[in-house]
């Protein structure tokens, strides 16, 4: 089960590239503020002048912020297709860590667009990149995207599952509790699949799940 105290310990921010845009669902609606656009105006010159200097991994981390922007406006395939850009070019250079974190965000706009497989896929791949360059909180956020993905299948024991390793693999990492708003999206999980199965089955799900290691925790959500 969560820890009761969670919420007391001291949040601390998410490492890698882009931290934190987990709670998409609950983003702003299409209307953009002062600060986005202006944040947007910026990224953009960024991006144009990064092109004009062939310079190819400061391009992908533009497309990448510019993405973040669009799944603020929630315009997935605007976002789609701005991560897709920036993540080939990622690959291309080597840069493992935007190509995580781009994973991870395009694994969120594929939930979006109702493509499970898809975003199991991303997440997977981010979750096995992530653990590589040694980055255990972003780990957790791919399992706390997967286990949102077993919800929507309705998987809600595997949804469980992945939200106790998520957890372990979390605390374990930074030795602290999640920044807010990525406490705020494992909460909504963890709370929407309480509310759907009982207490004895949720309770058995998360003793089960401090027994897998991690590859075994992603290779169970692979077969979805």
């Amino acid at each position: 089960m969560p820890p009761a105290n969670a919420r007391s310990r001291t949040p601390t921010a998410i490492t890698g590239g882009f931290p934190t845009c987990a709670p998409i669902a609950a983003a702003p609606g299409p209307v953009r503020s002062g600060t986005a656009f202006a944040a947007a105006s910026r990224t953009t010159l960024s991006l144009a002048l990064r092109r004009e200097i062939n310079d190819r991994r400061g391009t992908a981390w533009a497309l990448h912020a510019l993405g973040k922007l669009a799944l603020v406006e929630q315009a997935w395939q605007r976002a789609a297709e701005l991560f897709a850009e920036g993540l080939a070019l990622a690959r291309e250079v080597g840069d493992r860590e935007n190509t995580a974190w781009l994973l991870y965000h395009t694994g969120h706009v594929a939930l979006e667009q109702h493509d499970l497989a898809g975003a199991t896929a991303r997440f997977v791949e981010s979750a096995r990149l992530l653990h590589v360059l040694g980055a255990g909180q972003g780990v957790a956020l791919n399992l706390v995207g997967l286990a949102t993905m077993m919800i929507r299948h309705g998987d809600l024991a595997q949804a469980a599952r992945l939200l106790s390793v998520a957890e372990a693999q979390h605390w374990v990492a930074s030795g602290s509790w999640w920044i807010a708003a990525d406490q705020a999206t494992y909460d909504r999980a963890v709370a929407t699949v309480q509310a759907r199965i009982d207490a004895a089955t949720f309770a058995t799900a998360w003793a089960e799940a401090r027994t897998l290691t991690l590859e075994q925790a992603l290779t169970a959500a692979l077969g979805y």
